[in-house]
């Protein structure tokens, strides 16, 4: 194994992994904007005092005999912690309601301009403000 930083550099590099990452992202927030029209959709909902902590909720359909327990599937976007947010990350939130799953999708401030340190606070505090809130 080629243990240089280099090739660490290339192992952590997902964009150079496949062809054409622009257009794959693209994808993602065109996917994304059909959840936001979803009936279930409860969107900009603040996790936290600051302005940027906030995340997005996709509610299943009701159905008949669904007791208030449904699964909750908390989505953090990807890139690499220095790209994306919520409006690129909702794609999957249509077939995961459908299948009766409530999706949380956080946004989080990105490095470099915040620490990773300050993003895992803010991600623990999107996960604490669901365990206290997402009955509701």
């Amino acid at each position: 194994m080629d243990a240089t930083p280099a090739y660490f550099d290339r192992q952590y590099n997902a964009r150079a992994s496949v062809q054409d990452a622009g257009a794959l992202i693209a994808r993602y927030a065109q996917h994304s904007k059909a959840a936001f029209a979803l009936p279930g959709a409860v969107r900009h909902q603040r996790y936290s005092p600051r302005p940027t902590d906030l995340l997005d909720i996709y509610l299943p359909p009701v159905q008949t005999g669904q007791g208030p327990t449904a699964p909750v599937f908390m989505y953090l976007h990807g890139g690499y912690w220095r790209a994306l947010g919520r409006d690129d990350s909702a794609f999957m939130a249509p077939a995961l309601t459908q299948a009766g799953a409530i999706v949380v999708v956080p946004d989080y401030d990105l490095a470099p301009a915040v620490s990773l340190d300050h993003i895992v606070d803010q991600v623990r505090q999107a996960f604490a403000w669901v365990v206290r809130n997402i009955a509701i």
